[in-house]
C-alpha cells in the first residue's frame, strides 16, 4: 500500500469520509491515547497526523492542529505526506481561520522543499488561484 493511500485512509478512519460515516475517533480520551503513543515514540509521524486531524477535524482546534502539523513537517516524513501536511495546514488558514495570506506563505513552503517537483508545480498552481479567485479552487 502506498503513502497516499494509507494518509487517506487514516483520514477516512479517524474524522469519516464524504458520506458522512463518522470515523473511530469520538472522544478526547482518542486523543489522549495518541499522545500517550506518542510520547513513547516522538518520531512517529502517524501518531502526529492522527493528532494533527483529530484537533482539525473533531475538536475544532485550528491553532493546535496547525502546530501538530508544523511538529509533523519537522520530522521530515516522506514527500507525500510533508505536502499533505502543508497543504492541511494552508486549508486550515483558508477556510478556518480566513487568512489567505498565511496559506500562500504555507504553500510556498512546498515549492521551496521541492523545488521543481509535481508537487511544486501543484502549489504554484494553487497559489494562482488563491490570488485569482480569493479563495481556493484545487
Amino acid at each position: 500500500m502506498d503513502l497516499e493511500t494509507k494518509i487517506d485512509q487514516i483520514h477516512k478512519a479517524l474524522v469519516g469520509d464524504e458520506l458522512g460515516n463518522i470515523g473511530l475517533v469520538k472522544r478526547v480520551a482518542d486523543l489522549e491515547e495518541y499522545k500517550k503513543f506518542l510520547a513513547s515514540t516522538p518520531q512517529d509521524v502517524t501518531a502526529r497526523f492522527a493528532i494533527a486531524e483529530i484537533y482539525a477535524d473533531r475538536l475544532n482546534e485550528p491553532e493546535q492542529a496547525i502546530e501538530e502539523y508544523r511538529r509533523l513537517l519537522l520530522e521530515n516524513p516522506p514527500e507525500t505526506l510533508w505536502v499533505y501536511s502543508a497543504n492541511r495546514i494552508a486549508d486550515i488558514y483558508l477556510t478556518q481561520l480566513g487568512n489567505n495570506k498565511k496559506a500562500i506563505e504555507q504553500i510556498k513552503e512546498i515549492m521551496e522543499k521541492f523545488p521543481g517537483s509535481d508537487s511544486a508545480s501543484k502549489a504554484m498552481h494553487r497559489i494562482d488561484n488563491i490570488k485569482t479567485f480569493g479563495g481556493d479552487v484545487q
